[in-house]
């Protein structure tokens, strides 16, 4: 089954990097990691398409990673908030996320 915001894959030994990441994301804050079903939060995502562990996973861990893009406005167009072109870009790009992320929810039943 194919994700638009979510990688899983296979750990080695002491495996910490992760990638390719396939998927987008607007800030680095938006990804998640789980390891065999249990979210972490001892990473790091060191570029756009890596993520390494704290501490090495065991052999055959199941890492999921994937985003999580937040449902409240990025991006406020108000109290003199400009409306440029890449604050557009930056709300179109949160609202298809959000849409591509409940869509791999549904895929997962």
């Amino acid at each position: 089954m194919a994700y638009n915001a979510r990688d899983e894959f296979t750990a080695t030994a002491g495996q910490t990097v992760f990638e390719p990441l396939t998927f987008p994301f607007l800030d680095s804050s938006h990804v998640k990691v789980s390891q065999n079903g249990t979210v972490i939060t001892t990473f790091t995502v060191t570029d756009s398409d890596t993520v390494t562990l704290d501490s090495g996973a065991t052999l055959a861990d199941a890492i999921a990673i994937y985003r999580e893009t937040p449902h409240t406005a990025l991006v406020a167009f108000s109290g003199g908030v400009p409306v440029t072109q890449e604050n557009m870009e930056t709300q179109r790009k949160q609202f298809t996320y959000i849409a591509e992320e409940l869509e791999d929810r549904v895929d997962q039943l």
